[in-house]
């Protein structure tokens, strides 16, 4: 170590340049890492969803769900398979072991899907992996108002909003959810058909008719065949209402009577009889006017629910969930849906577009927040060290390892590929008042042989050579500590792994700084003065406890630290087995209360979006549920503590995040509530 140490102080101009490189560096690293609320982690669950329109719980299990489950036991490495059959879909949830691939298992389970017989109404089943990035970042509600009625809402929505959406860089998915469509609907009149002597089928053969192409052969263009289809459709409530469907008693549009020949035709076999003179030709019997579908069943343009039905603060509402590709910033992504939303709430008004759920802003809070606890133990770090050393000087030196240490923390974690989430910065947070230890050592080891006439130079490289194996073992034992906790197994581990290498990152780093860049700035900023650099003589000796010159007889000279320390330690050393005992209580008690504190993933958090959930009887039908949720609505409109609300009952889940079914049954309904700025939410829960 002492030969490094001397290189450094031989090459001053190198080592100082060598850090303000790894500053700007690090300083660089800072704004590219993204920032996340959780590290970007990839469950090992692989979800297997099928839509079966039309078919019962029971079918869908009996025939959909049960045929799925043994493709994919036929699949290695599954842990637990959870299926869910519900109302027209079924859906399959896998766990597999940690150390599978994802991708692959993904392609296997498709390859098992593929031989797999399902009844014709049902869906292709998809398969999809699940990551921290398969859950939305941001959902946004837009609500009906003025002259814009769902169905048109809904449209404008698909039409403009989700491409003004898809558009931002970053974006992944962005789903609707909820809203309606407007369809025609036709209801049939029996005695109207029976009247008119039409079956229904005949009804619904010319409805398909009308609405389909057919080809009309090819037409030959400078030498090539192109082909000619011929297109038609009704368009509108009125044209599908004068649509013929045939004449009185089935015979097609514009036929003659069931009996009598065609216009203008005489009987087979008979020959046209001749007029007399001055005689006239009977008039022909005409056609009977066709029957048109407005005469056998009514025709009316209705609006019906694309999935689920959804209110925001008591109006009709749409959904939109967005959700970042893998390697894209979630605060960038969402900063730009924000301002993509700006034209929307121009077009619809500032009421209208709520977003109910946003990640950035919990990840911004928490960054936020954990910076400022950061810099705070900073600046206490600073402080005590001032106080202890009593020498701006000294205090700079010792204090510069904190900024150094820790942007390099955060150059090796961008290298490392790690992104800036809650765990990572509490990491950072952690390492504060550890790396300026082996700093601090080195100082004031230097600083004792300053004291005793040793010029600056040779006094930091005999200082620093003489801890340097002390504060490495110091560092590295504290680094072993925290490595074990990103390697105790399970999805925990997964999570708690980018907390303990920055830790470890910043320790190395600190303990680099140490041997390297203090020893250089003890040789440039510390002198000979009286004894004491910076012309502060026995301060440090009279805090610690060091003894001075006339004093050292009586022990008056003791710091205030030994003159408090001194009395106690005697005490104890005169009563060790009272110490032992004390000891021994303290350590079979802090056990004994671990049993009882509170365990969970992550401590809980007071944030001021709730979650309620809500569950009707059985079996109960979307408009029936949809009504009954009326009143928890006029109590959540009544609460002063609520600032808005976004209810939907039935359809699709899509902040489940994929590890249940992403299908709501009609008879079960969500509700996300925003709770006022400085409201107390515990209260409102109340």
């Amino acid at each position: 170590m002492s030969s490094i140490v001397r290189w450094c102080l031989a090459n001053k101009s190198v080592v100082v340049l060598a850090t303000l490189l790894l500053v700007g560096g690090g300083g660089y690293a800072a704004t590219q890492l993204n920032q996340e609320l959780l590290p970007d982690i990839e469950f090992p669950v692989v979800t297997v969803a099928t839509p079966v329109p039309g078919a019962g719980p029971e079918l869908v299990d009996e025939q959909v769900t049960q045929e799925l489950e043994g493709a994919v036991e036929g699949v290695g490495n599954v842990e637990s398979l959870q299926s869910t059959s519900s109302q027209g879909f079924s859906f399959i949830a896998v766990e597999f072991g940690l150390d599978a691939d994802s991708e692959e298992v993904r392609d296997d389970l498709q390859r098992e899907l593929q031989g797999v017989e399902l009844p014709e109404q049902a869906g292709e089943p998809e398969v999809e992996t699940q990551s921290a990035d398969s859950f939305p970042i941001l959902n946004v509600s837009l609500a009906a108002g003025g002259d814009r009625d769902l169905t048109g809402l809904t449209q404008y929505a698909q039409d403009e909003v989700l491409p003004l959406i898809e558009d931002v860089d970053g974006t992944g998915e962005v789903d609707l959810a909820g809203g309606s469509e407007g369809r025609i609907q036709v209801d049939l009149d029996p005695e109207s058909l029976e009247e008119a002597g039409i079956p229904p089928e005949a009804v619904a053969g010319t409805i398909a008719e009308a609405e389909s192409d057919a080809p009309a052969g090819d037409v030959e263009i400078e030498g090539l065949n192109t082909p000619v289809v011929v297109q038609s459709g009704v368009e509108g409530v009125e044209a599908l209402r004068e649509l013929p469907l045939g004449a009185p008693g089935g015979a097609p549009a514009g036929a003659a009577p069931e009996g009598g020949p065609p216009e203008g035709e005489a009987p087979e076999g008979e020959a046209p009889e001749e007029l007399a003179e001055g005689e006239t030709s009977p008039a022909p019997e005409e056609a009977p006017e066709p029957v048109l579908l407005g005469d056998v069943a009514g025709v009316e343009e209705v609006e019906e629910n694309i999935g689920g039905i959804s209110r925001t603060n008591g109006e009709p509402s749409v959904g939109i969930n967005v959700s970042k590709e893998q390697d894209a910033n979630t605060v960038e992504v969402a900063e730009g849906v924000e301002e993509a939303l700006g034209e929307v709430r121009e077009e619809l008004g500032e009421e209208q577009v709520l977003v109910v759920f946003n990640s950035a802003d919990d990840i911004e809070a928490s960054v936020d927040g954990l910076i400022e606890k950061a810099l705070l133990g900073a600046a206490f770090a600073v402080a005590v060290i001032f106080g202890f050393l009593r020498s701006v000087r000294a205090t700079l030196v010792t204090a510069v390892s904190l900024p150094t240490s820790v942007l390099a923390a955060l150059l090796f974690s961008w290298g490392d590929g790690l992104t800036l989430n809650i765990l990572t910065l509490a990491g950072l947070t952690i390492a504060v008042g550890r790396v300026v230890d082996d700093s601090i050592v080195v100082l004031e080891n230097s600083y004792r042989y300053i004291g005793e006439g040793l010029d600056p130079e040779t006094a930091a490289l005999k200082g620093t050579t003489e801890v340097a194996s002390a504060i490495t073992s110091s560092t590295l034992c504290t680094a072993a500590v925290f490595l074990p906790i990103g390697l105790v197994g399970g999805i925990v581990s997964e999570f708690f792994l980018p907390l303990s290498l920055t830790v470890a990152f910043a320790l190395l780093a600190s303990l680099l700084v140490a041997v390297t860049l203090i020893p250089v700035l003890v040789s440039l900023f510390l002198s000979r003065s009286g004894g004491e650099p910076s012309g502060r003589p026995g301060r440090l000796r009279r805090l610690l406890g060091g003894r001075g010159g006339e004093d050292e007889g009586d022990g008056s000279g003791d710091g205030l630290l030994v003159r408090l320390y001194t009395p106690a330690l005697r005490w104890s050393l005169g009563h060790r087995l009272v110490v032992l005992l004390a000891a021994l209580v303290v350590f079979v008690g802090g056990i004994g209360a671990a049993f009882f504190l509170p365990a969970s993933f992550f401590p809980p958090s007071e944030a001021r979006l709730l979650v309620a959930d809500v569950e009707l009887a059985d079996g109960t039908a979307l408009e029936e549920s949809s009504e009954e949720t009326r009143a928890f609505e006029d109590f959540l409109i009544g609460e002063p503590a609520v600032e808005s609300y976004q209810l939907s009952v039935g359809g699709e889940d899509s902040l489940s995040g994929g590890f249940s079914s992403s299908q709501r049954a009609d008879d079960e309904a969500q509700a996300f509530i925003s709770v006022g700025e400085g409201e107390d939410v515990n209260a409102a829960l109340e």
